[in-house]
């Protein structure tokens, strides 16, 4: 089972379009593609920041003319630590949109998480007319 971590939008309907389900963890796209990544998801501020990092430190390889291991490793760890927080980087951005936290999921795969969500979402609209979002502590 994978964990994931769903969002709704306060302005949006809950009828699925203004909910977001990420998975939580490692991010395999993020790894192989992180250009791509950032853009695919619209973090300009997370593709702006890797590109420039990355140019850094390639500038610096170039400076101290690195070679063998050295050329590679710190690419190769730039993209192993920009994967490992991809899907943090997810996580504010929606914050910072206006999406509020459901909570956690456990699920099989994304589309049992949206499905179990829903569900979730149904049972706490009928047992809560007024707000069906509202904190049950």
């Amino acid at each position: 089972m994978q964990n994931y971590t769903a969002y709704y939008h306060t302005q949006r309907p809950l009828d699925g379009a203004g909910i977001v389900v990420v998975k939580d963890g490692f991010c395999w796209f993020a790894l192989l593609l992180p250009f791509l990544w950032a853009v695919w998801h619209r973090l300009w501020l997370a593709f702006i920041g890797f590109l420039l990092v990355s140019m850094a430190v390639k500038t610096v390889l170039d400076v101290t003319g690195a070679t063998g291991p050295f050329l590679w490793f710190p690419e190769a760890a730039l993209g192993l630590i920009f994967a490992l927080a991809a899907q943090e980087l997810r996580h504010m951005k929606l914050m910072r949109d206006g999406y509020r936290e459901l909570g956690p999921i456990c699920a099989n795969g994304r589309d049992e998480a949206e499905s179990r969500v829903l569900a979730l979402l149904s049972r706490k609209m009928s047992e809560n007319r007024n707000d069906p979002l509202a904190y049950e502590g």
